[in-house]
């Protein structure tokens, strides 16, 4: 989607809302799901290391792969955020419409 369509598509208010709950969200980012899904049927079939311990969900990560950054902002501060960003995104809808 692009930034326009999500503009056209959204307000602030259900953008605040939808990101508070990707904040939320219990699974994490993608390749960190596939992750335990692959550590649970591993353990699931009594699968183990060479040296009898138990697989982790990082064994199935890809090489180079980073966890996903994470928010830590406050609601306050993710408002102050979301403000400014509408703010600029107004001033610049009514700059184009002169």
């Amino acid at each position: 989607m692009t930034h326009r369509a999500l503009l056209a598509s959204i307000d602030a208010e259900e953008l605040a809302h939808w990101e508070e709950f990707w904040r939320l969200e219990p699974f994490g980012d993608e390749w960190r799901a596939r992750g335990r899904i692959c550590e649970t049927v591993a353990m699931s079939g009594g699968v183990k290391k060479k040296d009898g311990g138990r697989l982790t969900e990082e064994e199935f990560m890809p090489d180079g792969y980073r966890r996903a950054k994470s928010r830590t902002d406050s609601a306050d501060a993710m408002e102050v955020n979301l403000m400014g960003w509408a703010k600029a995104t107004n001033a610049a809808k009514k700059a184009k419409k002169k």
